[in-house]
């Protein structure tokens, strides 16, 4: 997939605090893979920059992909990184060959660095003529580094200055002919920088295990340095009053996106705001001073406050997997001047946003769209809130495709009462179809609701969608219906259930399985299980049994047996000559339907092994293979 630089024009954002979504989806048929960077302007147009021996090198087209201009460089053989200057001029980054890019008269340097050339470029934003080009010093660090101030001054960040692997970061002149200043950061690299209209400028590098934030002046004096916690990440944006504002993430955790907004002089936090467990992708701040987030998840429990859009999972015969990438579940979460929150939702499509800016108006987004790989422009605005958020697997919580009789959450707002309500089987030995007002459809058809509350609920799939590939999901809310959102299904959709412990290890963090030991206790750290042992795991979303049990009905004996094959691979560790991880199979001595239990919840009994790090569930048939996202472990002693 290319480097697209999707950018997102803030048009204006919503001071009466109404709940926003997609209002528009326009097509441009431009394929994605056609460009390496693409640029919204405010006026709708769109900017396009790639390879020359694949298309132009930089290109304008109209909002419906019809075209404007198409210009080529000679000598430059990439552009992968653009910046709209405020006086509506291009200005374009890439690589040249040296001795065949032309630099114009009196340009800063004429003559490439060495056999890596980059260049900056500033063009005419209404028919791409040159004026002017440049030869830099350094490779650069991308769009997240590059950037103009109100002047027209150019900032160059780059993981090093000549030799030097510190950051460093230059400041050309409005007319490309020379340098204002060049400094070496010796704490880090950039990855993120925004310049005020004084020519102040704010950048975001990694220095050490943390990122840094740091203010120079307009002459490149260093003048104040703030520091984040070990293994967060961040970008800086500017609020219209010229504050600093940066996003948040930690390296590998989803749970801890914040926004942060600073004094100009980086002396107080003016508001610190968590944003929602979701992978963060772009920040825009409005000229209000108001915050759209945008990002991704996988997450069914996502928070959702205000919700306009279901996580409706795309389907299409242009892909070959409807669920991944994993994070392609947009989100939008909005703060207001204060950073309080407003609005937190699933966006309704799967952007994919590196960088962005804000004028007045209403917001359009420029995105990568993975189901069609073409590039649309999403139009976001109020809208009318949905109560029906997203649907998964009840034991992993993630986005994906339904299994017939699985154990499932549904997340969202106004489902059920405030006060949850927990079912109990009936005389029948049944749960009921409908719970404190609130029932759930499958293509129309009721399933047994387990548990309600107003913002989740828990019921497990009929077995009647066995053989489908989609499904509609529906609820009825004391009688009236909510909005709808469709769903694969697929044969199987494996889940283990875990304890809440977790151990910290590489490459991910595990976690423990809710077990018990063969003597019926519960598997934990003071109570581990001896290897060759037997301990039983429960999972869900292992497809359908034979004979049918009643959905909802409680699990009798003998118990019915799976349709498909169960098996439990092991991770067994590293082959280090082969630099691959070697598996094996747990000796699974029974794995079906927990007995006594309502259908959907499963059970698998093995033997512990003489070493083992994590275990899988592994569920196929024929040509047909599922197997659970994430490995768990369980608490053993005696093992090799």
């Amino acid at each position: 997939m290319p480097r697209l630089a999707l950018l997102l024009v803030i048009r204006a954002m919503m001071a009466d605090s109404l709940p926003w979504g997609v209002q528009d989806i326009r097509q441009t048929g431009i394929r994605s893979s056609d460009v390496e960077v693409a640029v919204l302007s405010p006026n709708g147009d769109i900017y396009l920059a790639g390879r020359p021996e694949e298309t132009a090198l930089l290109s304008k087209v109209d909002g419906t992909g019809r075209g404007i201009f198409a210009i080529q460089i000679a000598g430059a053989y990439d552009a992968n990184a653009i910046h709209l200057g405020p006086d509506g001029s291009v200005y374009l980054m890439g690589y040249a060959i040296p001795g065949k890019f032309v630099t114009t008269p009196g340009a800063y340097r004429s003559t490439a660095p060495g056999d890596l050339a980059p260049f900056l470029c500033k063009l005419s934003g209404t028919d791409g003529h040159i004026l002017f080009c440049t030869y830099v010093d350094m490779p650069f660090s991308g769009s997240q580094g590059f950037t103009v101030d109100s002047g027209g001054h150019v900032y160059l960040a780059s993981n090093y200055c000549d030799t030097s692997f510190a950051g460093c970061v230059e400041k050309f002149n409005p007319t490309g002919t020379g340098l204002v200043y060049e400094i070496s950061l010796a704490t880090g690299y950039v990855s993120s920088a925004s310049a005020d209209v004084s020519g102040n400028l704010y950048l975001i590098g990694l220095g050490g295990p943390s990122f840094f934030l740091t203010k120079l002046d307009a002459t490149g004096t260093i003048l104040a340095t703030v520091y984040g916690n070990p293994n967060e990440f961040a970008s800086v944006q500017l609020d219209p009053s010229g504050n600093p504002q940066i996003l948040i993430g930690v390296a590998g955790n989803t749970e801890t996106v914040r926004v942060r907004r600073y004094s100009a002089d980086l002396s107080r936090v003016l508001f610190e705001t968590p944003a929602g467990a979701f992978s963060p992708t772009e920040m825009m701040i409005g000229p209000n001073g108001e915050t759209i987030v945008l990002g991704g998840t996988d997450a069914v429990n996502f928070t959702q406050y205000r919700p306009t859009a279901a996580c409706d999972v795309p389907s299409s015969p242009e892909i070959a997997d409807p669920t991944s990438p994993l994070f392609a579940h947009g989100v939008l979460v909005r703060l207001d001047a204060t950073g309080q929150t407003v609005q937190s939702t699933f966006a309704g499509v799967t952007p994919e946003l590196t960088n962005g800016f804000a004028q007045t108006g209403m917001a359009s987004v420029l995105i990568y769209d993975y189901v069609s790989g073409k590039i649309v422009i999403v139009k976001l605005g109020p809208v009318q809130e949905v109560q029906l958020g997203c649907v998964g697997n009840s034991a992993s919580f993630r986005i994906g495709p339904l299994a017939p009789e699985e154990l499932i959450s549904i997340f969202g707002q106004h489902l059920g009462p405030d006060a949850p309500v927990s079912a109990q089987p009936g005389l029948d030995n049944s749960y009921p179809f409908q719970l404190a007002g609130t029932q759930v459809t499958f293509d129309g058809v009721a399933a047994p609701v387990l548990y309600v509350s107003g913002s989740q609920i828990n019921a497990v799939t009929p077995w009647r969608l066995s053989g489908l590939t989609t499904t509609q999901v529906c609820l009825l809310v004391n009688g009236m219906k909510t909005n709808c959102m469709d769903a694969p299904v697929q044969p199987a959709n494996p889940a283990i259930f875990v304890s809440g412990a977790v151990t910290v290890g590489y490459p991910n963090d595990r976690p423990h399985a809710a077990a018990l030991n063969q003597d019926g206790t519960i598997n934990s750290q003071s109570n581990p299980a001896p290897a060759g042992s037997i301990v039983s795991i429960f999972a869900t979303g292992l497809g359908a049994m034979t004979p049918i049990p009643p959905d909802g009905g409680l699990i009798g004996l003998p118990p019915p047996s799976q349709d498909l094959q169960v098996r439990v691979p092991v991770l067994l560790g590293l082959n280090q000559s082969a630099n691959s991880l070697v598996y094996g199979l747990a000796n699974v001595l029974y794995a079906g339907p927990a007995p006594n239990e309502v259908e959907g919840m499963s059970q698998i009994n093995f033997q512990v092994p003489a070493r083992g790090e994590a275990f899988y569930i592994e569920v196929s048939s024929g040509t047909f293979h599922a197997t659970t996202a994430t490995g768990v472990l369980i608490w053993a002693t005696g093992q090799q």
